[in-house]
């Protein structure tokens, strides 16, 4: 059983309604399986079984599942910071742990949007032609894993060396409005008034003005360096 650090559980940024709503729980919860056999990549596996049944439930036009699916939805989330924090907590953190998180966030996104999908199929979503609402699929799927990867893979990366470099000048969790947790939450909201097929909508959207914004991003930083 690894030792448990108090003092690691705590992430040096965090989104506004993630560090609201679920750090409180996750990091009890954390510090509980801390002093167990199970380890931060059996939570990541957990919460993309988790995900995939949420999936199943969103994909149905039946209220009482859509509610069943918001609540997975919830409980996913939840396990995604868990396995962070439970890797910070035992001094578990590794790239392989990390490269995997990183994989399974995306399908989890990908099924959530395919499940939408489905709903918008049977619902005759603004009574569009099939191929229409496949087109409208395709640009939600493509569009939102293009803001995934301009996040993990350039502005991460930069971020994680800014505040390497400032650790000494500031303390406390720096808080921000990300993208993600309108992703969750605008997923779970959707369920609960059973219109979960809008979410396609949604997220073309979301993931196409978060894609511009993180785009200028990257201009400023890259001009930052010159």
């Amino acid at each position: 059983m690894a030792k448990q650090n108090k003092y690691k559980v705590e992430r040096s940024s965090d989104s506004l309604l993630t560090h609201m709503i679920v750090r409180p729980v996750s990091k009890f919860v954390a510090k509980k399986l801390a002093k167990t056999f199970i380890a931060p990549i059996h939570i990541i596996f957990l919460g993309l079984f988790v995900a995939i049944i949420a999936a199943i439930f969103g994909s149905n036009e039946k209220w009482l599942l859509c509610i069943i699916a918001a609540i997975l939805i919830e409980v996913s989330h939840l396990l995604d910071c868990v396995d962070g924090e439970l890797a910070r907590l035992t001094d578990r953190v590794n790239q392989f742990d990390a490269s995997l998180d990183a994989i399974s966030d995306r399908i989890k996104d990908s099924v959530l949007i395919y499940a939408s999908y489905l709903q918008a199929l049977s619902s005759q979503l603004f009574n569009l032609t099939t191929l229409k609402v496949s087109t409208i699929g395709i640009i939600s799927i493509g569009s939102w894993l293009l803001y995934s990867y301009i996040v993990d893979a350039h502005l991460i990366p930069v971020q994680k060396k800014k505040l390497t470099n400032s650790i000494n000048e500031r303390s406390g969790v720096r808080i921000y409005l990300g993208l993600y947790d309108l992703f969750i939450y605008g997923a779970i909201i959707l369920c609960l008034i059973n219109r979960f097929e809008y979410f396609l909508i949604y997220i073309s959207g979301l993931s196409l003005l978060g894609s511009v914004i993180q785009i200028l991003k990257i201009k400023n930083v890259c001009r930052d360096n010159h």
